[in-house]
């Protein structure tokens, strides 16, 4: 708690929570979990408890969280925390149930898509990407089709994929290593195609709608329209900004709306009503948007 307020005081806007299963977190000063269901944590008092203890951060993010701790008392923290941006990081690993016994994930994909289900009801708008193994060992094709059906029925709007490799003191090595590496590769093309196209359909959709975006620094894309800023909006999306002047607005969140969609992300142009009323900082708050705890 201290350190994020350390960050708040110094100038900066987002923290991202940052631990193995980040939200299994317990804390003796925290009050108990709210039930006794062995998957709640104390982690929705924490987020609550930084929502409360430091007024002055503007977004609060995590990752990377478990799935098992997806609780609805994590869902209403979503519900009831503004802090918290609209996009949750959620990794799946596979599709396919045989394929979760066997990596020892301890959910099913009905329990996922029912958690993740339970998290975008809670807060309209959120979207979720995940992290997905292909070519763990035993997975079939009929395997890698669940997964690839589960990218479609989520709807993620991004994803890591991976190769599955050995990987030392793993229980896994037990099951040895019989997906070749040409399946492997074929399968991790035809995931990321899958989800290119989800993301693009995404982006598709933002064109004409507005967004709060906060500023990091000048946009790194080349533009011949004009000064250009870079940000992210609440969701998560990487958003190019026009119309600004060249002035200084790292740190700041502004209103833009959105004219195009790029592969990976947008163009939109700032309200000027909106940037005119927005407050000065100093020069030492203005110049990190961004921190990460661990």
């Amino acid at each position: 708690m201290g350190e994020v307020q350390r960050w708040v005081e110094a100038g900066v806007r987002e923290i991202t929570l940052l631990g193995q299963t980040v939200d299994s977190y317990q804390d003796a000063d925290l009050p108990p979990p709210e039930t006794g269901d062995p998957d709640e944590s104390q982690f929705p008092h924490l987020l609550r408890r930084i929502a409360q203890d430091v007024p002055g951060l503007l977004r609060l993010r995590y990752t990377s969280p478990h799935p098992r701790h997806l609780t609805p008392s994590l869902a209403r923290a979503h519900a009831d925390l503004a802090v918290l941006a609209e996009h949750v990081h959620m990794p799946v690993q596979s599709g396919s149930d045989r394929m979760l016994r066997r990596m020892i994930r301890r959910y099913t994909r009905a329990e996922y898509i029912e958690r993740v289900r339970r998290l975008q009801a809670a807060r309209p708008g959120l979207t979720l990407s995940t992290d997905i193994i292909v070519g763990f060992p035993g997975e079939t094709e009929a395997d890698f089709a669940e997964t690839l059906s589960l990218v479609e029925e989520v709807g993620f709007v991004s994803l890591f994929g991976f190769k599955y490799s050995p990987r030392p003191y793993t229980p896994a090595l037990k099951l040895g290593d019989d997906v070749s590496e040409t399946e492997k590769s074929e399968r991790l093309a035809r995931l990321f195609a899958l989800a290119e196209a989800q993301g693009k359909a995404h982006l598709a959709r933002l064109v004409g709608t507005r967004t709060k975006v906060l500023v990091e620094g000048d946009s790194k894309a080349d533009s011949d329209l004009g000064p250009t800023l870079q940000g992210r909006s609440v969701r998560n999306e990487i958003v190019h900004v026009l119309g600004t002047g060249g002035a200084d607005l790292v740190g700041h969140e502004i209103e833009v709306t959105i004219t195009r969609a790029h592969r990976h992300s947008l163009l939109g142009d700032a309200d000027p009503t909106h940037l005119a009323s927005l407050p000065r900082r100093t020069a030492r708050a203005g110049r990190r948007a961004l921190a990460v705890v661990s």
